[in-house]
């Protein structure tokens, strides 16, 4: 089986990456996962080019409800760890993590764990909240922060918001062989996901691939069931003569006048699907995000059965 590919703070592998140049690892983590595990190191304060040492950090609520990673002088290091977060994400995630092991109390890793402060350094009330899950150099709740003493780190709310599905710990979470095995299985659930959704993809694309054949070779087009109303009901049910795959051999001919003449419903509304999942494609871009089966794509997937739904009942 191959090795798990866990993400995991610089520091615990005992890098001098920490804002005061000392090396802070966890030899027995390290030493117990490391035969299972293909480490993908990361440090967003020294990798963002902040340097070490470097002055600390925390995180502060702002007046409009960002939360900044900002040093006891009042330097605000949002930006430089936000292009590094935007730069590094997606390398992340193309690369197939199955997990990622995080610094606590980080204001950059942390999971739930980093100190909050609300105004500005110096006169800033510890603890009166924000929440650093909000998107990086965003307001919270149009302005208004959650009350809460301790948030994530800015860049494990990043990670979440990218991947939500994968499983994250703190070095602190994991002291002993006790705490390594429920975890390792949680690993390996994600990297058996992630495994056979390629598989499931591959074999989707070959599957859609012979039925464009079919559909575009008229010889090969009559292997294709008539009906899949009448394929499903093993004859018992006659092709209402929907109009449907006729439909789609018009359209791989190119004639998309009349792919609409012989199912006027699903092939005027084909277009408008073909525009939300397009658009939605380039949101998740633009986000830094995984593809979401979000609200509208169901809405339009479901507005395209319908239509093939009312066809059959109006032929």
């Amino acid at each position: 089986m191959a090795k798990l590919r866990v993400g995991i703070s610089a520091c615990l592998l005992g890098r001098t990456t920490r804002y005061d140049g000392r090396a802070k690892g966890a030899p027995e983590l390290i030493a117990a996962l490391s035969p299972h595990v293909e480490w993908v190191p990361f440090c967003p304060e020294a990798d963002a080019g902040l340097g070490v040492p470097r002055p600390p950090m925390d995180l502060y609520r702002q007046a409009d409800g960002r939360i900044a990673a900002m040093t006891p002088d009042g330097h605000d290091c949002t930006p430089q760890l936000a292009a590094w977060i935007a730069a590094t994400l997606p390398t992340l995630r193309s690369g197939g993590l199955d997990g990622a092991i995080l610094k606590a109390r980080s204001p950059s890793c942390a999971i739930g764990s980093a100190a909050l402060h609300d105004g500005p350094p110096g006169t800033a009330a510890h603890g009166a909240g924000g929440d650093a899950s909000a998107p990086v150099g965003e307001t919270v709740s149009g302005g208004t922060s959650v009350a809460a003493v301790f948030g994530d780190g800015l860049f494990t709310a990043a990670l979440k918001r990218a991947m939500p599905d994968l499983p994250l710990a703190e070095d602190e979470d994991l002291r002993s062989a006790a705490h390594y095995e429920p975890f390792l299985a949680r690993l390996r659930v994600h990297q058996r996901l992630r495994q056979d959704r390629r598989w499931f993809l591959l074999v989707l694309v070959v599957l859609l691939a012979v039925v464009v054949l079919m559909l575009s070779i008229p010889a090969l087009s009559r292997y294709l069931p008539p009906c899949p109303l009448h394929y499903l009901s093993h004859g018992r049910l006659t092709c209402p003569g929907c109009g449907f795959t006729r439909g789609w051999q018009a359209l791989l001919a190119g004639d998309w006048r009349g792919a609409g003449g012989y199912h006027p419903f699903a092939f005027r509304i084909l277009p408008l699907l073909t525009m939300v999942a397009a658009g939605h494609a380039l949101l998740c871009h633009w986000r830094h995000r995984l593809w979401p089966w979000s609200q509208w794509l169901w809405i339009a997937l479901g507005a395209w059965i319908a239509a093939w739904l009312l066809g059959l009942l109006l032929a």
